[in-house]
This record gives C-alpha cells, sequence and structure tokens, in this order.
C-alpha cells in the first residue's frame, strides 16, 4: 500500500510539472501573438509612409517607439521559447524585416521614391511575409502543445481520483473480512455482545466511507467542471487565434493595393486636368482644327467626358475610403489580446463587428435588410481584453440575427417590411459610473423561462444538428464573468424578442482565477 501512495505522490508532482510547462506555453504563445501584433502595426506605419510619400518626424517617434516594444517582446520571448532553435528563427525573420523597413524609409527621406517602392516590393513584403508565417506557424505550435500539456495534466488527476477510490474500496473490502474472521472466533456467549458492538462501529465505518465517496465525488465533479472550462477556453483560443490571423492577412493583403490606389488618385486626377488644359489651349490657338478633328471630338463626347471624369474621380475615393474602413474593422475586430487588459474603444468594436455581420444583415430574396439602431452613450475607453470583448459582441449579435431569421420562416415579405427585423444596440454608464452597459436587444422570437435558465449552459443549444455548438453562449458567460469580473443578464418574453445586458468594469478587475 505504501508503494501505491509513493506513485500517487510521483505522479502529483509529474502532472504539477506538466502543468508548469503548459503556463510557460501559454506565455510563450501570448508573447509571439505580441509580436505579431505589433509587426502589423509596423507594417501600417510602412504604407502610411508610403501613401504619403514621405517620413514625417511624429511618424519616425512612433516607428522608434514600435521597434524598441519588439526588442522588449523578444527579450521575453528568450525566457519562455522552448528551444534556441524556436527563437532564433523569430529572431532572424524580424531582423531581415526590420532592415529592410529601415532601407525603405531611408529612400523614402531622400525621395527615392521608385527606388523605395522597388525595396518594398522585392525585401519588405517578402520578409513581412516570412515572419507572419514563422510566428503563425510558431503560435500554433505553441498553442497545440499547451493544449496536450493541459489533456495529459487532467487525465492524470482523473487517473488519481480513480485510484484512490480504488483504494478505498479495497480497505473496506479488507476490512469486512477481518471482521468476519474475528466473529468467527468469538464465543456464543458474548456473540450478541460483539455483534451489538460490530454493529455500532460498522455504521460508523460505513458513514466515514460515506463521507469519504462523497468527498471523492465532490472532488471529480470540481475536475470534470475545470476540463469543461478548460475545454471552452481551448476552443475560444484556437477560434480566435485562426480567425485573427485570417482576418490580419486579409487586412494586409487589401492594404497593399489599396494604397497604390488611393497614392495615384490625386496625381492621375492631376494629369487628366494638364491634358484638358492642353486641349483648351489647343482649340483657343487653332479654332478650326479641322473636320476630322471634329467628327472624334462629336465621337467621343468631349464635353460629356469633361463632366463625367470629376465623378469617376470622386467614385474612385469613396471606394477607396470604403475599402480602407473594411480593412480597419478587420483590424480592430482581429486585434490580439495579451497577457495584460489594454484600453478599447467599445464603440470601435461594435462598429467593426456589425461591418463584418454585414452579409447577414442585407435584404435578400425573403426579407427587407435587418436595421441596426445605435443609442450609444458617453463612454470612456475601457480597460479589458479586447479581442474577446470582439467575440461577445460577434455572438451575441449573431444570435440575434438567427432569432430575427427564426421569426421569418412563417412570415411573408410584406409583412416582415410592415414589421420590420431590427436590433437595437445600446450603451451608457452604470448608475455608480464604474461600469459600461452594453444592451443588444432584437424583436425576433423571444425565449420561455425554461428557456432562459438553460441558455448559458455548456453544449445547450436550441439550434439544429449542424447549426449550432452550444458552446457560443457559454463561452460568452465565461468572458464576460470569469475573464472581465462582469455580468451579463438576458431578458425575454415569447414573441417579444429578446435583451442581452453585458457590464464591464471600467477599470479591470479581473479574477484570482483568471489571472
Amino acid at each position: 500500500m505504501g508503494v501505491a501512495f509513493t506513485a500517487v505522490i510521483a505522479a502529483t508532482f509529474g502532472i504539477a510539472k506538466l502543468n508548469y510547462w503548459s503556463d510557460r506555453s501559454a506565455s510563450y504563445e501570448t508573447e509571439l501573438r505580441h509580436l505579431q501584433g505589433l509587426a502589423n502595426r509596423l507594417d501600417a506605419l510602412e504604407w502610411r509612409a508610403i501613401a504619403t510619400r514621405k517620413v514625417t518626424p511624429e511618424l519616425e517617434k512612433t516607428l522608434a517607439k514600435q521597434r524598441e516594444e519588439a526588442r522588449l517582446s523578444l527579450d521575453t520571448l528568450k525566457l519562455t521559447a522552448p528551444s534556441f532553435r524556436h527563437l532564433q528563427e523569430v529572431d532572424s525573420a524580424y531582423q531581415t524585416y526590420s532592415i529592410a523597413i529601415n532601407q525603405l524609409l531611408t529612400l523614402l527621406q531622400t525621395s527615392q521614391i521608385e527606388e523605395a517602392l522597388k525595396v518594398d516590393e522585392e525585401q519588405v513584403d517578402p520578409s513581412y511575409e516570412k515572419l507572419y508565417e514563422i510566428v503563425t506557424e510558431k503560435t500554433v505550435e505553441a498553442a497545440r502543445n499547451r493544449a496536450n500539456l493541459q489533456y495529459w495534466a487532467n487525465l492524470g488527476s482523473i487517473l488519481i481520483m480513480a485510484f484512490l477510490v480504488g483504494i478505498i474500496w479495497i480497505l473496506r473490502s479488507q476490512y469486512i473480512r477481518s471482521q468476519q474472521r474475528v466473529q468467527e472466533m468469538k464465543n456464543a456467549r458474548d456473540r450478541e455482545a460483539l455483534l451489538e458492538q460490530e454493529r455500532q462501529f460498522l455504521e460508523s465505518k460505513v458513514m466515514e466511507r460515506t463521507q469519504t465517496l462523497q468527498m471523492t465525488n465532490s472532488v471529480l465533479e470540481q475536475t470534470l467542471t475545470a476540463l469543461q472550462e478548460s475545454q471552452i477556453q481551448l476552443i475560444q483560443s484556437e477560434k480566435m487565434s485562426a480567425l485573427g490571423q485570417m482576418m490580419a492577412g486579409v487586412a494586409h493583403e487589401i492594404n497593399n493595393p489599396v494604397g497604390f490606389i488611393g497614392g495615384n488618385i490625386a496625381p492621375a486626377h492631376g494629369y487628366v486636368g494638364d491634358l484638358f488644359g492642353l486641349i483648351d489651349l489647343y482649340q483657343e490657338k487653332f479654332p478650326k482644327p479641322g473636320s476630322e478633328i471634329e467628327e472624334e471630338i462629336q465621337g467621343i463626347d468631349l464635353d460629356y467626358v469633361r463632366e463625367d471624369l470629376p465623378k469617376l474621380f470622386q467614385s474612385m475615393k469613396d471606394g477607396v475610403a470604403r475599402i480602407e474602413d473594411i480593412s480597419k474593422s478587420l483590424r480592430i475586430f482581429a486585434r490580439a489580446d495579451s497577457d495584460r487588459p489594454t484600453i478599447f474603444n467599445i464603440h470601435d468594436g461594435i462598429d467593426s463587428t456589425t461591418l463584418i455581420l454585414q452579409h447577414r444583415l442585407k435584404a435578400n430574396n425573403t426579407r427587407p435588410a435587418i436595421e441596426i439602431i445605435r443609442e450609444y452613450g458617453e463612454l470612456p475607453k475601457v480597460e479589458c481584453y479586447a479581442g474577446q470583448l470582439n467575440q461577445v459582441l460577434m455572438n451575441l449579435l449573431a444570435n440575434a440575427i438567427d432569432s430575427l431569421e427564426d421569426s421569418n420562416q412563417e412570415r411573408s415579405v410584406e409583412e416582415i417590411a410592415a414589421n420590420p427585423n431590427r436590433i437595437t444596440i445600446k450603451t451608457e454608464l452604470s448608475s455608480d459610473r464604474k461600469s459600461a452597459v452594453i444592451s443588444i436587444k432584437d424583436n425576433g422570437v423571444g425565449m420561455t423561462d425554461e428557456l432562459k435558465q438553460k441558455i448559458f449552459d455548456h453544449l445547450f443549444t436550441t439550434k439544429g444538428v449542424g447549426k449550432g455548438t452550444g458552446l457560443g453562449l457559454a463561452i460568452v458567460h465565461q468572458i464576460v464573468v470569469d475573464k472581465h469580473a462582469g455580468t451579463i443578464e438576458v431578458k425575454s418574453r415569447p414573441g417579444e424578442g429578446a435583451e442581452f445586458v453585458v457590464t464591464i468594469p471600467i477599470k479591470a478587475k479581473i479574477p484570482e482565477a483568471s489571472k
């Protein structure tokens, strides 16, 4: 029996070691994502310089700050990297990217625009893509290692508890057999008294064993709860990591052509103005150029072209501005969280999320467009995990859209138009002015009191097979309550829509379990 307990102690130490390496892997993953975010911001500053074709003192100051943050991030990676090879790959890729940016900025400062654009195409973009690829690969590898370590640690805990329960049952069986042998050795004269004593003794032992089993069951239940929470955290982390990387990559790819287009519209407009000026001068000097030129002028409708070209340039400017807004929204939504809360504008998060969901809000063959009503109050910036808070907004708005689509199944287009689909988003300060209150309300199907009691439960869903996982609102509850020490409340009646009210502290007040 002593050997068994020694094995249990050794296994416990092993689990503790697994948890240590899991925490270290999580720190490594977080720092990699922080470095990725810094690289994205350096890339955005680079494109600002290319678009404006100059390097301002303000831009130089911002670049210096970003480089210092990157150096600190690389120093932190030295403490958490699983091996020197991992760190060397990341450091080498970043140094190559940094050297390329320095060369580009030097050319811009000396007004060597063509050389700068060539360096951007041949050196900056390839080095950025290489850095992005290496950091993404190491981030995914770190997340996978952390998940494996956490899985084996949790599995080991369950096995240890099961082993302890088995030992308890073995001890109980041995005890019963020994009591039976004692009873057989007693003489008939004392048997009745001994039986009474044994009965009382057994009752006390059974009570003790019952209490022990209850405690064991409680520990097992706590372990199961911890496993469920770990599952939610892993799914949330992997989902946001993949989504953030995809959106950041898309935003980067959009910025490249948009930067060229936006930077060339103004020169092109000037060139066209010069050409029209030349035409006016030609017409002034040669009022009768000949029949062929007159026919060509009438054929191309020169007056119409002169009138329509400014409108075309304005449309191009509006299109570029729209694409830049979409790129900005993608960057805001996909921003990576660090291991510490950051300052975040809730209204920017709502706007970026609604823009990303715009394809679901537009009108289609079955219904008019879903109306978004914004009732924004005066909110200060909050201290929070911005990426996770964006996920909360995304899940709540997506659920509101699902509810509206469910309510439309039994209605015609005319009926929907008479009572349009609406989502009202309201923000305000709490009465004590210490928290931000976000309300997302729809006029969909609503829900019963029984459904409201289960809506945040793990794996509970009202959607059909293949449409819902039962994790969306569970993750929302965990992010708001466990991660931010906030509250979430649902108000709803059947047929009257549903309203989710989220309260987030202005100043980060993170629970101990989340630190």
